[in-house]
This record gives C-alpha cells, sequence and structure tokens, in this order.
C-alpha cells in the first residue's frame, strides 16, 4: 500500500490518498498487476485522479516499449489493459 498525502487543491484540507498494487500471475509468462484507488473527497476529482494515473500508466509503457525498440534489449509490453478499480462507495 502507498498512502500519500493530497495537499495542493485550493480550498479542500489536506488528505491521505491510498493506492494498494497487487501482482497475480498470468498467461504466458506475464503479470496481471491490480491497483485500487482510495476515491478523493468528491466525484469530480476521483476522475481526474483515475485519468491522471491511466495516462501516466500508458505513457510508462510507451517510453518502455520505445527503448526496447531502439536498444534491442527486453521486451516491449504487448498491450496496455486499465487494471485501476475504484470502490463503489464514492
Amino acid at each position: 500500500m502507498l498512502t500519500r498525502i493530497i495537499d495542493f487543491l485550493p480550498g479542500v484540507k489536506p488528505c491521505d490518498s491510498t493506492m494498494v498494487v497487487e501482482f497475480f500471475p498470468a498467461a504466458e509468462g506475464k503479470v496481471r498487476m491490480v491497483v485500487t484507488l482510495s476515491p478523493m473527497h468528491d466525484e469530480q476529482c476521483t476522475c481526474m485522479q483515475l485519468e491522471g494515473f491511466t495516462s501516466h500508466c500508458r505513457s510508462s509503457i510507451d517510453v518502455s516499449a520505445e527503448k526496447s525498440r531502439k536498444t534491442g534489449r527486453g521486451r516491449a509490453p504487448s498491450g496496455f489493459h486499465t487494471g485501476v478499480v475504484l470502490p463503489r462507495n464514492l
């Protein structure tokens, strides 16, 4: 579990935001990663949190794939599927 303090939103009291990351074996030697994000103080900020996290993951995969292509080493990721789980109690 990773806990971050969110203290940069104007007009909102600082609060904790938690992220739980779980890894599960998958087919062909791959690993499935499931990330559970804690909801923010309102639905709009929770949606922005999810969009930002998903964008960051996609960017990281793009950089990794480009490095693999340029160096010829390692494996480029085969794809990205959003595995972010948000609790239903928003």
